[in-house]
């Protein structure tokens, strides 16, 4: 799978899965380059859809119903991370 460009080198040097595991305190190397990257810490936003489902479960009676709302509410967050989280240098 293609990488993301690192914000140093301009290079692709950082795994798409790597990018989902960096928060503000926790960064990565670049694979080219070897500089720190990381996201700002705007990033925790992208976990809104997630814990708004963790909540749902005060609210529903359905377990499938909170199961299902969960696992999309996980996966909006994934990809609000992946798309709108850009990386940056550290």
């Amino acid at each position: 799978m293609k990488k993301l460009e690192c914000p140093h080198c301009r290079e692709p040097g950082i795994p798409w899965g790597r990018k989902l595991t960096l928060g503000p305190a926790v960064s990565t190397r670049c694979k080219v380059c070897d500089k720190k990257v990381s996201v700002p810490w705007a990033a925790i936003l992208a976990i809104v859809p997630f814990v708004l489902a963790i909540v749902a479960w005060e609210v529903l009676d359905s377990m499938a119903l909170w199961g299902g709302l969960l696992l999309a509410g996980f996966a909006v967050s994934c990809f609000i991370h992946m798309y709108w989280v850009p990386l940056k240098r550290r």
